[in-house]
């Protein structure tokens, strides 16, 4: 039992008024210990009927899993007896960085309920979050004394990459062709993979006639072709400094891990393989190229445990790592940031050894605060030096866009908005085009 503000305020004014009492006549300082009487009894008393009793019970549950980007609930379950005066608990929950913070406040009590109560966990960052003690705190109904309930949790909760958004995307994509349609169908005709052999009907390509078959058949005979798949996909994330910086709510490596496991359970349901490579100043995780949507689980893992840094991107490193690791020709979707030329430079003399063995998709993401600035309304002399500052560093941006695409690399160039759909699409493109 301790005292409330409301307590140490009323006990001040009695210690003042029992001092100018004492002051003025000092016959009277009876009624100074009056006064402290009465203020002890109503203490105590008001403490000993909201004391916790057998009654009294808290339970809570928390989610296994926290998705970066979501929010869960920490549920909070409190009963108390019937005739409790309390009809409102303050509440406090102490955790770690890796969440946002939530400032106390204080709910309802209703003794005939279990007073359910759910506190937001909404995470910052991918990691551990730490739930360490929840803290309840009510007083009597003269507010003068209050208790404190302390519950130690102590419990790590993983926040892992948002796959609830994946799922949900995933499900437009459920049949096992339906990349590449509204209908569930093989590509007959379209690819390069061998399927079977048909009779000549008219209207079919007279390049796919099968010269050999035809004259042991005595009749026109053609080769029916369908998709090929099995292909290695690695998707390369760029951890450095500038992925880091956050747009709405999330960083950039964040967007781009949810757009990244979104096209990996797509590859995987199409029957393609699926790495993941992630690296800054050297490459911190890699996971070779692995088939079935019963390894998602293991895409989602390496992808979870991708931590942020504040080093430079080493491409050198990098694309020398993925040369030395892949021993077939392989769609490498690499997304990453970069500020202007020369900063780019050295990421165009790797990527352009890398592309002579592999296929490339470059994804950068857009600032559309940049693009903002450059065609603001100009007022002052400030805006314009602002307005062309923007406009130099979006023409070098396109100066690194347009070299790249000479050098045959798959170009990106998309809002945070946009990603998931600019990459989707951009790997449907590349297997209808027979591309890798």
């Amino acid at each position: 039992m301790r005292p409330t503000i409301l307590s140490i305020f009323v006990f001040a004014i009695i210690i003042v008024i029992s001092l100018a009492i004492l002051l003025i006549k000092d016959e009277w300082s009876i009624v100074c210990f009056i006064l402290t009487g009465v203020f002890m009894g109503c203490f105590v008393l008001d403490g000993l009927g909201c004391r916790k009793s057998n009654e009294f019970s808290v339970r809570w549950r928390l989610p296994n899993t926290l998705y970066i980007g979501s929010t869960d609930y920490l549920e909070l379950e409190v009963r108390v007896p019937s005739n409790w005066p309390v009809r409102q608990i303050e509440t406090s929950v102490d955790f770690n960085e890796k969440l946002e913070a939530i400032d106390d406040f204080y709910f309802n009590i209703d003794p005939s309920s279990s007073n359910l109560l759910k506190i937001d966990l909404t995470p910052k960052r991918r990691g551990q979050a730490g739930i360490e003690t929840i803290w309840l705190r009510w007083s009597g109904r003269l507010g003068l004394a209050s208790w404190t309930e302390k519950l130690e949790i102590n419990q790590q909760i993983p926040i892992i990459p948002n796959i609830r958004a994946v799922a949900k995307d995933a499900l437009k994509f459920s049949s096992r062709d339906a990349l590449f349609g509204i209908k569930p169908q093989w590509q007959l005709g379209d690819g390069s993979e061998f399927d079977a052999l048909r009779e000549y009907v008219p209207g079919f390509d007279s390049r796919a006639i099968d010269w050999k078959s035809s004259a042991r058949h005595h009749k026109l005979i053609c080769k029916e072709f369908q998709t090929e798949r099995n292909h290695q996909i690695i998707l390369a994330f760029d951890t450095g400094h500038l992925m880091i910086e956050p747009v709405k709510g999330l960083s950039k490596m964040d967007h781009a891990i949810n757009a990244g496991l979104l096209l990996s359970y797509l590859s995987l349901k199409n029957g393609d393989k699926v790495g993941v490579m992630g690296f800054n100043s050297k490459v911190e995780q890699y996971l070779p190229p692995v088939s079935s949507v019963h390894n998602f689980q293991k895409i989602q893992q390496v992808c979870a445990g991708i931590e942020y840094s504040t080093e430079e991107a080493n491409y050198t490193l990098a694309m020398t790592e993925l040369l030395s690791r892949l021993n077939r020709r392989s769609l490498i979707i690499l997304i990453t940031d970069f500020v202007d030329t020369v900063t780019a430079d050295l990421m165009i003399d790797n990527m352009a050894r890398l592309s002579k063995k592999h296929l490339i998709v470059f994804v950068s993401l857009k600032d559309k605060n940049l693009y903002k600035y450059a065609n603001k309304e100009i007022a002052a002399l400030d805006d314009l030096s602002g307005a062309v500052l923007a406009q130099d560093f979006i023409l070098e941006r396109d100066v690194v866009i347009e070299r790249l695409a000479r050098l045959g690399i798959q170009c990106v160039d998309t809002t945070i908005e946009n990603l998931r759909v600019e990459i989707l699409n951009k790997y449907i493109h590349i297997k209808l085009r027979e591309m890798i």
